[in-house]
């Protein structure tokens, strides 16, 4: 019967597909205790009886041998308005900051050089620019320092020399080839 043969590889289409991913996705040898106990309703309710009893130990023992001083802190730095008054202060702690902090001339001038070198390039502090920009602003960086100029300098030198060398040696050769021609040894 070819209509209902079906291929093996083909996966159950029947199976709801979270439950066929939670069983492929499931491990069972690295769950925690945790999480095997969550797999049933007995395990649950046994997770939320010993999350309750942690519960009371906490208010009936670990309260009780906390220090009044530390509590009340507690209380007063997590209570609604003991947020909002840290964030106050901290706002202020900014704007002070803000206010009174003065950067050192020197850090001043370096700032003030690189953002005119940045400018001399075209490039700005707002814009993000691309590797290759930055490839290109630090290779006109580097044709700038003074050794690479005297490096210039000296190829270009290099470069004259080995170009009168050469037109000196083809005068040469040219005169040689007239008196040849001319039979004037």
């Amino acid at each position: 019967d070819g209509a209902n043969f079906r291929d093996r590889s083909e996966p159950d289409r029947s199976v709801d597909p979270f439950s066929d991913w939670k069983s492929s996705v499931e491990d069972v040898g690295r769950m925690s205790y945790t999480q095997l106990a969550l797999r049933s309703h007995e395990g649950q309710q046994k997770i939320q009886e010993e999350i309750a009893l942690k519960n009371r130990r906490f208010r009936t023992m670990d309260i009780g041998e906390m220090e009044k001083v530390a509590l009340f802190e507690c209380r007063m730095d997590f209570s609604p308005h003991g947020i909002k008054a840290w964030d106050r202060i901290k706002q202020k702690d900014a704007d002070w900051k803000a206010q009174s902090w003065k950067p050192p001339e020197k850090a001043k001038a370096v700032a003030e050089k690189r953002l005119t070198m940045m400018e001399e390039f075209g490039l700005t502090i707002k814009t993000n620019p691309t590797i290759k920009e930055i490839k290109r602003v630090y290779q006109q960086a580097i044709l700038r320092t003074p050794a690479e100029q005297v490096r210039k300098y000296q190829a270009a030198q290099d470069r004259k020399a080995e170009a009168d060398a050469l037109s000196t040696a083809q005068a040469a050769q040219r005169r040689r080839a007239l008196r040849g021609s001319l039979n004037l040894r």
